[in-house]
């Protein structure tokens, strides 16, 4: 199900942030993020200069304690913590297990900057082997070639933009365990929250 919002997207769109195709994914997040208890929280890995932080504030205002945690030092700005309880630069990578006390892990457009074998650690450690106490994980994917081919000198200002893996559709469900629940121009959205209730439109 697509849920159009009207203002955080507009805003999401012209906001010039750290964030590659914010349109494809937002309207697929947002229901997701609208069954969710109010005082979540929520870490927006890979957070960029905040473009899906402003999105999720503008659409639920005060509902979250919404953090970014990013490796890039560079794209922070002070307005970003109008929208984020708090911002952290930290090599997630390395330290993801410290991030465990969250309820909501976002990896857009995020976990095809990891290597695959580590993509499918970190998802696992979060998922757990117990389902009453498994994370929320809302994924953004590019799972066609269109997007699998980036621009060259793409990474020059920030080396963690290239992309390390090209995920399938079969390889994030087989493997990472997040279910397609639509895709948008080449851009997958996944998870392990349950969608029976929606309508998917395609």
């Amino acid at each position: 199900m697509r849920y159009e919002t009207k203002k955080a997207i507009k805003e999401a769109l012209s906001y010039k942030g750290g964030r590659s195709r914010p349109d494809k994914s937002l309207p697929y997040i947002f229901p997701l993020l609208s069954t969710f208890e109010k005082n979540k929280y929520i870490l927006d890995v890979g957070c960029g200069r905040g473009t899906i932080g402003k999105a999720i504030f503008t659409e639920f205002p005060h509902k979250f304690y919404l953090s970014g945690v990013d490796i890039f030092p560079d794209y922070f700005s002070e307005a970003m913590l109008d929208y984020y309880t708090e911002v952290i630069f930290d090599n997630f990578l390395q330290n993801y297990q410290k991030y465990i006390c969250y309820d909501v892990f976002l990896f857009i457009d995020v976990l095809e900057h990891f290597s695959k074998d580590k993509a499918i650690e970190i998802i696992k450690f979060f998922r757990g082997n117990d389902v009453s106490k498994e994370k929320k994980i809302i994924a953004s994917i590019p799972n066609s070639p269109k997007h699998w081919t980036q621009a060259k000198g793409f990474q020059e200002k920030n080396k963690y933009e290239k992309h390390l893996h090209d995920w399938t559709n079969d390889e994030v469900e087989k493997e990472l365990g997040l279910k397609l629940i639509d895709e948008n121009d080449g851009i997958g959205v996944y998870t392990n929250v349950q969608v029976d209730r929606y309508r998917i439109k395609h």
